[in-house]
Protein backbone atom coordinates (compact mmCIF):
# COMPACT_ATOMS: atom_id res chain seq x y z
CA UNK A 1 0.00 0.00 0.00
CA UNK A 2 2.96 2.52 0.95
CA UNK A 3 6.14 1.76 2.35
CA UNK A 4 6.50 1.51 5.82
CA UNK A 5 8.32 2.81 8.58
CA UNK A 6 10.54 1.25 10.84
CA UNK A 7 12.55 2.57 14.22
CA UNK A 8 16.11 4.27 14.29
CA UNK A 9 18.12 4.42 17.48
CA UNK A 10 17.46 8.19 17.47
CA UNK A 11 14.89 10.10 18.90
CA UNK A 12 15.67 12.97 15.93
CA UNK A 13 14.81 10.03 13.49
CA UNK A 14 12.69 7.60 15.59
CA UNK A 15 11.92 5.90 12.31
CA UNK A 16 12.78 6.01 8.79
CA UNK A 17 11.03 4.69 5.87
CA UNK A 18 12.93 1.77 4.94
CA UNK A 19 11.39 -1.98 5.40
CA UNK A 20 12.48 -5.73 5.09
CA UNK A 21 10.87 -8.71 3.26
CA UNK A 22 8.31 -11.05 5.16
CA UNK A 23 5.69 -13.28 5.08
CA UNK A 24 2.94 -15.11 2.66
CA UNK A 25 0.32 -13.94 2.27
CA UNK A 26 -3.02 -13.14 4.22
CA UNK A 27 -5.32 -10.78 3.00
CA UNK A 28 -5.07 -8.40 0.02
CA UNK A 29 -6.72 -4.66 0.71
CA UNK A 30 -7.04 -1.70 -1.53
CA UNK A 31 -5.31 1.49 -0.68
CA UNK A 32 -8.40 3.15 -0.61
CA UNK A 33 -9.57 0.08 1.50
CA UNK A 34 -7.24 1.19 4.80
CA UNK A 35 -8.47 4.63 4.85
CA UNK A 36 -10.83 5.42 6.16
CA UNK A 37 -12.87 7.42 3.44
CA UNK A 38 -16.92 8.51 3.71
CA UNK A 39 -18.05 7.45 0.71
CA UNK A 40 -20.15 10.41 0.45
CA UNK A 41 -18.12 13.74 -1.37
CA UNK A 42 -21.58 15.70 -2.35
CA UNK A 43 -22.40 19.04 -0.87
CA UNK A 44 -21.21 20.38 2.41
CA UNK A 45 -20.59 18.53 5.60
CA UNK A 46 -23.97 18.67 6.95
CA UNK A 47 -26.30 18.08 4.42
CA UNK A 48 -28.45 15.29 5.10
CA UNK A 49 -28.04 12.65 2.42
CA UNK A 50 -30.38 10.20 4.52
CA UNK A 51 -32.45 9.07 7.60
CA UNK A 52 -33.02 6.09 9.76
CA UNK A 53 -36.67 5.75 11.19
CA UNK A 54 -38.81 3.42 13.30
CA UNK A 55 -39.36 2.29 16.90
CA UNK A 56 -36.76 1.21 19.71
CA UNK A 57 -38.48 0.07 23.03
CA UNK A 58 -41.50 1.12 21.81
CA UNK A 59 -40.25 4.36 21.30
CA UNK A 60 -40.39 6.61 17.87
CA UNK A 61 -36.75 7.24 16.97
CA UNK A 62 -35.22 9.13 13.68
CA UNK A 63 -31.67 9.78 12.99
CA UNK A 64 -30.50 11.97 9.96
CA UNK A 65 -27.36 10.34 8.00
CA UNK A 66 -25.17 13.62 7.57
CA UNK A 67 -22.28 14.53 5.33
CA UNK A 68 -19.37 14.41 7.62
CA UNK A 69 -16.43 17.22 7.20
CA UNK A 70 -13.32 15.78 5.83
CA UNK A 71 -10.86 13.49 7.56
CA UNK A 72 -14.27 12.85 9.97
CA UNK A 73 -15.86 9.19 10.63
CA UNK A 74 -19.75 9.17 9.75
CA UNK A 75 -22.10 9.52 7.20
CA UNK A 76 -21.46 6.53 5.00
CA UNK A 77 -17.98 4.79 5.00
CA UNK A 78 -17.14 1.93 2.17
CA UNK A 79 -14.45 -0.01 2.40
CA UNK A 80 -13.32 -3.65 0.69
CA UNK A 81 -11.07 -6.05 0.12
CA UNK A 82 -10.18 -9.31 -1.73
CA UNK A 83 -9.01 -12.08 -0.46
CA UNK A 84 -8.47 -15.58 -1.90
CA UNK A 85 -10.39 -15.20 -5.14
CA UNK A 86 -13.51 -13.25 -2.78
CA UNK A 87 -14.63 -9.88 -3.02
CA UNK A 88 -15.23 -8.44 0.91
CA UNK A 89 -17.44 -5.38 0.95
CA UNK A 90 -18.28 -3.68 3.97
CA UNK A 91 -20.58 -0.85 4.12
CA UNK A 92 -21.44 1.41 7.56
CA UNK A 93 -24.15 4.15 7.70
CA UNK A 94 -24.11 6.29 11.04
CA UNK A 95 -27.28 8.28 12.11
CA UNK A 96 -27.38 11.01 14.56
CA UNK A 97 -30.46 12.48 16.49
CA UNK A 98 -31.87 15.60 16.67
CA UNK A 99 -29.88 17.37 19.67
CA UNK A 100 -26.77 15.54 18.56
CA UNK A 101 -23.96 18.80 18.69
CA UNK A 102 -22.25 16.92 15.72
CA UNK A 103 -24.90 17.64 13.07
CA UNK A 104 -22.46 20.06 11.14
CA UNK A 105 -20.76 16.89 10.39
CA UNK A 106 -17.98 17.91 12.73
CA UNK A 107 -18.21 14.71 14.83
CA UNK A 108 -20.16 11.56 15.99
CA UNK A 109 -18.20 11.45 19.21
CA UNK A 110 -19.23 11.83 22.84
CA UNK A 111 -18.35 15.30 24.56
CA UNK A 112 -21.79 15.57 25.73
CA UNK A 113 -23.56 14.77 22.65
CA UNK A 114 -22.52 11.41 21.46
CA UNK A 115 -24.98 8.66 23.17
CA UNK A 116 -27.61 7.80 21.27
CA UNK A 117 -25.97 8.05 18.42
CA UNK A 118 -26.68 4.78 15.92
CA UNK A 119 -24.74 2.86 13.16
CA UNK A 120 -25.90 0.06 10.71
CA UNK A 121 -23.61 -2.01 9.55
CA UNK A 122 -23.05 -4.53 6.52
CA UNK A 123 -20.81 -6.90 5.15
CA UNK A 124 -21.13 -8.26 1.33
CA UNK A 125 -18.82 -11.25 -0.09
CA UNK A 126 -18.94 -12.35 -3.96
CA UNK A 127 -16.46 -15.00 -5.77
CA UNK A 128 -14.42 -13.71 -8.34
CA UNK A 129 -13.00 -10.75 -9.63
CA UNK A 130 -14.36 -7.33 -11.08
CA UNK A 131 -15.83 -3.90 -9.47
CA UNK A 132 -16.31 -4.32 -5.87
CA UNK A 133 -18.78 -2.82 -5.08
CA UNK A 134 -20.92 -4.84 -7.39
CA UNK A 135 -20.26 -7.14 -4.55
CA UNK A 136 -23.56 -5.52 -2.49
CA UNK A 137 -27.08 -7.03 -2.82
CA UNK A 138 -29.29 -9.04 -0.55
CA UNK A 139 -27.87 -12.69 -1.51
CA UNK A 140 -24.03 -11.79 -0.81
CA UNK A 141 -24.77 -10.40 2.72
CA UNK A 142 -22.91 -12.52 4.66
CA UNK A 143 -23.22 -10.33 8.01
CA UNK A 144 -24.33 -7.17 9.42
CA UNK A 145 -25.81 -5.84 12.60
CA UNK A 146 -26.74 -2.39 14.21
CA UNK A 147 -24.94 -0.44 17.34
CA UNK A 148 -27.22 2.55 19.43
CA UNK A 149 -24.46 4.06 21.69
CA UNK A 150 -25.71 4.10 25.55
CA UNK A 151 -23.10 6.13 27.39
CA UNK A 152 -20.19 7.80 25.58
CA UNK A 153 -18.76 10.52 28.36
CA UNK A 154 -17.86 13.79 28.31
CA UNK A 155 -14.07 13.42 28.51
CA UNK A 156 -14.38 9.83 26.87
CA UNK A 157 -12.89 9.26 23.35
CA UNK A 158 -14.62 6.00 23.04
CA UNK A 159 -18.28 5.05 23.96
CA UNK A 160 -18.64 2.80 27.30
CA UNK A 161 -21.64 1.11 26.58
CA UNK A 162 -23.73 0.84 23.75
CA UNK A 163 -26.79 -1.61 22.68
CA UNK A 164 -25.78 -4.46 19.94
CA UNK A 165 -27.29 -6.77 17.66
CA UNK A 166 -25.45 -9.07 15.19
CA UNK A 167 -27.42 -10.50 11.55
CA UNK A 168 -28.26 -13.79 13.71
CA UNK A 169 -29.96 -11.71 16.62
CA UNK A 170 -32.50 -10.21 13.60
CA UNK A 171 -36.26 -11.31 13.31
CA UNK A 172 -35.81 -9.64 9.96
CA UNK A 173 -33.19 -7.96 7.64
CA UNK A 174 -33.39 -6.88 4.39
CA UNK A 175 -32.69 -4.81 1.54
CA UNK A 176 -35.29 -3.23 -0.81
CA UNK A 177 -32.72 -1.00 -2.82
CA UNK A 178 -28.64 -1.58 -2.87
CA UNK A 179 -26.95 -0.17 -5.59
CA UNK A 180 -23.25 1.08 -5.34
CA UNK A 181 -21.02 2.14 -8.45
CA UNK A 182 -17.78 4.57 -8.20
CA UNK A 183 -19.91 7.52 -9.30
CA UNK A 184 -23.36 7.32 -6.65
CA UNK A 185 -25.09 4.85 -4.39
CA UNK A 186 -28.38 4.46 -2.68
CA UNK A 187 -28.63 1.83 0.08
CA UNK A 188 -32.37 1.32 1.75
CA UNK A 189 -33.69 -1.27 3.50
CA UNK A 190 -35.25 -1.93 7.17
CA UNK A 191 -34.31 -4.46 10.37
CA UNK A 192 -36.07 -5.88 12.96
CA UNK A 193 -34.49 -7.52 16.24
CA UNK A 194 -35.93 -8.73 19.96
CA UNK A 195 -32.43 -8.94 20.80
CA UNK A 196 -30.86 -5.46 20.73
CA UNK A 197 -28.90 -5.82 24.36
CA UNK A 198 -26.39 -3.71 26.59
CA UNK A 199 -22.70 -4.28 26.33
CA UNK A 200 -20.00 -3.08 28.41
CA UNK A 201 -16.95 -1.96 26.52
CA UNK A 202 -14.63 -0.80 28.41
CA UNK A 203 -12.18 -3.50 28.45
CA UNK A 204 -10.91 -6.02 25.77
CA UNK A 205 -13.98 -8.07 25.25
CA UNK A 206 -17.74 -6.94 25.08
CA UNK A 207 -19.07 -7.88 28.79
CA UNK A 208 -22.78 -8.43 28.68
CA UNK A 209 -24.99 -5.97 31.46
CA UNK A 210 -26.62 -8.29 33.64
CA UNK A 211 -29.74 -6.79 35.77
CA UNK A 212 -31.65 -9.98 38.10
CA UNK A 213 -29.59 -12.33 36.09
CA UNK A 214 -30.56 -11.72 32.84
CA UNK A 215 -28.86 -10.21 30.09
CA UNK A 216 -30.41 -6.26 29.62
CA UNK A 217 -32.03 -6.68 26.13
CA UNK A 218 -35.14 -4.75 24.01
CA UNK A 219 -36.90 -4.63 21.10
CA UNK A 220 -36.22 -2.58 17.86
CA UNK A 221 -37.33 -2.02 14.30
CA UNK A 222 -35.72 0.60 11.89
CA UNK A 223 -36.48 1.19 8.50
CA UNK A 224 -32.94 3.02 6.87
CA UNK A 225 -32.60 4.99 3.14
CA UNK A 226 -29.50 7.08 2.08
CA UNK A 227 -28.12 8.30 -0.99
CA UNK A 228 -25.17 9.87 -2.39
CA UNK A 229 -22.24 10.72 -4.71
CA UNK A 230 -20.01 7.78 -4.22
CA UNK A 231 -16.46 9.97 -3.10
CA UNK A 232 -13.32 9.31 -5.41
CA UNK A 233 -11.49 9.38 -2.35
CA UNK A 234 -9.13 12.00 -3.49
CA UNK A 235 -8.06 13.47 -0.40
CA UNK A 236 -6.85 9.86 0.85
CA UNK A 237 -5.17 9.16 -2.33
CA UNK A 238 -3.34 12.59 -2.33
CA UNK A 239 -1.82 11.46 0.95
CA UNK A 240 0.03 8.16 -0.75
CA UNK A 241 3.33 8.82 -1.96
CA UNK A 242 3.82 8.44 -5.82
CA UNK A 243 5.77 4.97 -5.39
CA UNK A 244 4.00 3.57 -2.95
CA UNK A 245 2.57 0.01 -4.14
CA UNK A 246 -1.53 -0.28 -4.46
CA UNK A 247 -1.56 -3.52 -2.34
CA UNK A 248 -0.73 -4.76 1.26
CA UNK A 249 -1.22 -8.38 2.99
CA UNK A 250 -2.39 -8.26 6.27
CA UNK A 251 0.24 -10.04 8.24
CA UNK A 252 -1.59 -9.79 11.72
CA UNK A 253 -3.19 -7.57 14.15
CA UNK A 254 -2.26 -5.83 17.83
CA UNK A 255 -5.19 -4.68 19.25
CA UNK A 256 -5.46 -3.62 23.09
CA UNK A 257 -5.77 -0.53 24.90
CA UNK A 258 -3.80 3.09 24.84
CA UNK A 259 -4.37 5.59 27.26
CA UNK A 260 -7.61 3.83 28.39
CA UNK A 261 -9.18 3.97 24.78
CA UNK A 262 -9.58 0.68 22.64
CA UNK A 263 -7.01 0.57 19.42
CA UNK A 264 -6.12 -1.58 16.82
CA UNK A 265 -3.30 -1.79 14.51
CA UNK A 266 -2.27 -4.62 11.57
CA UNK A 267 0.73 -5.43 10.30
CA UNK A 268 0.94 -5.39 6.99
CA UNK A 269 3.37 -6.96 3.99
CA UNK A 270 3.89 -5.71 0.43
CA UNK A 271 5.98 -6.80 -2.69
CA UNK A 272 5.84 -3.42 -4.51
CA UNK A 273 7.94 -1.73 -5.13
CA UNK A 274 9.93 -4.53 -3.21
CA UNK A 275 8.83 -6.92 -0.80
CA UNK A 276 8.66 -5.30 1.94
CA UNK A 277 7.20 -5.93 5.68
CA UNK A 278 6.16 -4.51 9.39
CA UNK A 279 6.86 -8.10 11.60
CA UNK A 280 9.76 -9.63 10.97
CA UNK A 281 12.80 -11.14 12.14
CA UNK A 282 16.49 -11.41 11.85
CA UNK A 283 19.45 -13.26 12.82
CA UNK A 284 22.75 -10.77 12.36
CA UNK A 285 24.39 -14.57 11.77
CA UNK A 286 23.72 -18.30 12.41
CA UNK A 287 23.77 -18.74 15.90
CA UNK A 288 23.37 -15.18 16.76
CA UNK A 289 21.60 -12.61 18.65
CA UNK A 290 17.82 -12.48 16.75
CA UNK A 291 15.95 -9.38 16.59
CA UNK A 292 12.00 -9.12 15.92
CA UNK A 293 10.55 -5.80 14.65
CA UNK A 294 6.71 -5.81 15.18
CA UNK A 295 5.16 -2.48 13.78
CA UNK A 296 1.80 -1.88 13.16
CA UNK A 297 -0.18 0.84 11.07
CA UNK A 298 -3.82 2.30 12.27
CA UNK A 299 -6.30 1.23 9.90
CA UNK A 300 -8.29 4.04 10.82
CA UNK A 301 -5.32 6.63 10.55
CA UNK A 302 -5.43 9.82 7.37
CA UNK A 303 -1.56 9.38 7.55
CA UNK A 304 -1.72 5.53 7.80
CA UNK A 305 1.98 4.55 7.07
CA UNK A 306 3.49 7.56 9.45
CA UNK A 307 0.77 8.50 11.67
CA UNK A 308 -0.98 6.16 14.33
CA UNK A 309 1.66 3.81 14.39
CA UNK A 310 2.62 1.24 16.79
CA UNK A 311 6.10 0.06 16.83
CA UNK A 312 7.61 -2.45 19.37
CA UNK A 313 11.60 -3.67 19.42
CA UNK A 314 12.34 -6.00 21.89
CA UNK A 315 15.87 -6.64 23.27
CA UNK A 316 18.02 -8.88 21.04
CA UNK A 317 18.46 -12.78 22.39
CA UNK A 318 19.39 -15.75 20.69
CA UNK A 319 16.88 -18.44 19.40
CA UNK A 320 17.94 -21.26 22.38
CA UNK A 321 17.15 -17.67 24.77
CA UNK A 322 13.85 -16.62 23.30
CA UNK A 323 12.46 -20.21 23.14
CA UNK A 324 13.42 -20.18 26.95
CA UNK A 325 12.14 -16.83 27.44
CA UNK A 326 8.40 -17.88 26.60
CA UNK A 327 5.90 -16.58 28.98
CA UNK A 328 8.42 -14.25 30.63
CA UNK A 329 8.38 -10.65 29.87
CA UNK A 330 11.39 -8.89 28.17
CA UNK A 331 12.48 -5.54 28.08
CA UNK A 332 11.05 -3.53 24.66
CA UNK A 333 11.24 -0.37 23.38
CA UNK A 334 8.21 0.78 22.47
CA UNK A 335 6.94 3.86 19.92
CA UNK A 336 4.03 5.40 19.24
CA UNK A 337 3.78 8.05 16.47
CA UNK A 338 1.04 10.90 16.94
CA UNK A 339 1.90 12.99 14.47
CA UNK A 340 4.90 13.18 10.96
CA UNK A 341 6.14 15.63 8.85
CA UNK A 342 7.96 14.50 6.11
CA UNK A 343 8.00 11.02 7.12
CA UNK A 344 9.60 11.92 10.09
CA UNK A 345 7.90 11.86 13.59
CA UNK A 346 7.10 15.38 15.24
CA UNK A 347 5.23 14.55 18.17
CA UNK A 348 5.38 10.62 19.66
CA UNK A 349 5.42 8.73 22.84
CA UNK A 350 8.58 6.38 23.59
CA UNK A 351 9.17 4.30 26.12
CA UNK A 352 12.63 5.33 26.26
CA UNK A 353 14.36 8.81 27.58
CA UNK A 354 12.24 9.34 30.40
CA UNK A 355 12.32 7.55 34.23
CA UNK A 356 8.75 7.19 34.27
CA UNK A 357 8.81 5.46 30.95
CA UNK A 358 9.14 1.76 30.05
CA UNK A 359 8.09 -1.49 27.97
CA UNK A 360 7.91 -5.35 28.20
CA UNK A 361 6.90 -8.01 25.73
CA UNK A 362 5.79 -11.26 26.55
CA UNK A 363 5.27 -14.00 23.90
CA UNK A 364 3.16 -16.54 24.24
CA UNK A 365 4.06 -18.42 20.84
CA UNK A 366 7.62 -17.59 18.64
CA UNK A 367 8.48 -19.52 15.44
CA UNK A 368 11.57 -18.31 13.76
CA UNK A 369 10.46 -20.24 10.54
CA UNK A 370 11.17 -18.99 6.79
CA UNK A 371 9.72 -17.68 4.70
CA UNK A 372 7.29 -16.34 7.33
CA UNK A 373 7.06 -17.42 10.91
CA UNK A 374 4.43 -16.76 13.69
CA UNK A 375 4.46 -14.71 16.81
CA UNK A 376 1.63 -14.17 19.64
CA UNK A 377 1.83 -12.31 22.77
CA UNK A 378 1.01 -8.90 24.68
CA UNK A 379 2.85 -6.15 25.00
CA UNK A 380 2.73 -3.32 27.67
CA UNK A 381 4.29 -0.05 28.88
CA UNK A 382 4.36 3.31 29.90
CA UNK A 383 5.13 5.80 27.36
CA UNK A 384 6.01 9.72 27.64
CA UNK A 385 5.32 12.41 25.41
CA UNK A 386 8.52 13.99 22.93
CA UNK A 387 7.49 16.69 20.76
CA UNK A 388 10.15 18.32 18.50
CA UNK A 389 11.16 21.86 19.39
CA UNK A 390 13.74 23.77 16.66
CA UNK A 391 16.28 21.26 15.85
CA UNK A 392 16.01 18.92 19.06
CA UNK A 393 13.14 17.36 20.87
CA UNK A 394 11.75 17.65 24.34
CA UNK A 395 10.39 14.88 26.71
CA UNK A 396 7.99 15.56 28.96
CA UNK A 397 7.52 12.88 31.71
CA UNK A 398 4.53 14.29 32.72
CA UNK A 399 2.90 13.18 29.80
CA UNK A 400 2.60 9.80 29.70
CA UNK A 401 0.04 6.75 28.06
CA UNK A 402 -0.29 3.46 29.26
CA UNK A 403 -0.32 0.17 26.91
CA UNK A 404 -1.42 -2.84 27.14
CA UNK A 405 -2.38 -4.98 24.18
CA UNK A 406 -2.58 -8.17 22.78
CA UNK A 407 -0.54 -9.70 19.20
CA UNK A 408 -1.43 -12.27 16.82
CA UNK A 409 0.58 -12.14 13.73
CA UNK A 410 2.91 -13.93 11.00
CA UNK A 411 6.76 -12.19 11.17
CA UNK A 412 8.86 -12.73 8.00
CA UNK A 413 12.68 -14.45 7.94
CA UNK A 414 14.39 -10.81 7.06
CA UNK A 415 16.68 -13.24 5.12
CA UNK A 416 13.96 -14.68 2.72
CA UNK A 417 13.59 -13.90 -0.68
Amino acid sequence: MKKTAHPASSPANPFSLTISALAAPVIVAAVSALVPASAVAQSTPGTVIGQMHGMIDGETVEFDIIVPQPGVEGGVMVDWYEMGGFTELAVAMFGLPADHPGRDGSTIEGEGGGSGVVMVDMFFESEGGGAPYAAASMDTLVDGGITVIDEWPEDGSEPTRAWLAELHDMDDFSLDDVALSEDDFVIAGALSTSRLCLFDERGFDLDPVIENGSHVCRDASLSFRVSGDTAASTAEAAAVPDDAPTEVEILGIIDGVLDGRAREWITIFTEEPRPSATAYWAEAQVGGPVEINLQGHDPESEQFLTEGVLVVRPEWLSQDDWSDSLGEEIRAEILYVVEASDNVPTLFYTSEDSPEASGAVQFATLAFDSPFGQADGRITGTLCRVERAGVGFETDPDDCLSLDAQFETEIRDGAAD
